[in-house]
């Protein structure tokens, strides 16, 4: 813990640990996510250009969230994220369960060059976010 800089607004602000946000900028984050899970939700199949115009969020910031497992692509989206150990289509986070699993056993054997440097930090992110909303055409599949 200590002092830190916004990655946003690069105000300097007391580090309490994680994102590197100063308290007003995570304010506006969580308000914007709200914003676009309930825009996601409200507009079934949804493109990322019509999200980010009407929540005044980039593309960038939506990606981030598919690969912080906090949204979730339907299988019927146009939309595609792709592992990024193998390259197989995805539907949120950024490796697919094969390699996740993979990783996992490697982790446990104590392989730690078959590991990710992320640490499977998906697996952690994706238990503690809660419910996923879709990017695409049903939302009874919630």
């Amino acid at each position: 813990m200590g002092t830190g800089s916004c990655w946003n607004c690069h105000r300097v602000f007391y580090y309490e640990g994680g994102d590197e946000l100063c308290p007003e900028c995570r304010k506006t984050l969580s308000e914007k996510f709200r914003t676009v899970k309930e825009y996601i939700y409200d507009h079934p199949g949804v493109k990322i250009p019509d999200v980010t115009e009407a929540c005044g969020v980039t593309e960038r910031q939506v990606l981030r969230w598919l690969r912080e497992e906090r949204l979730y692509i339907s299988d019927d989206s146009a939309i595609v994220l792709t592992c990024k150990n193998c390259g197989r289509p995805i539907n949120t986070g950024m490796y697919c369960a094969d390699c996740k699993r993979a990783f996992a056993l490697a982790k446990r054997e104590n392989r730690p060059d078959e590991v990710p440097a992320e640490d499977l930090m998906t697996e952690f992110t994706s238990r503690r976010s809660g419910r996923m909303r879709y990017l695409g055409k049903d939302k009874d599949k919630q």
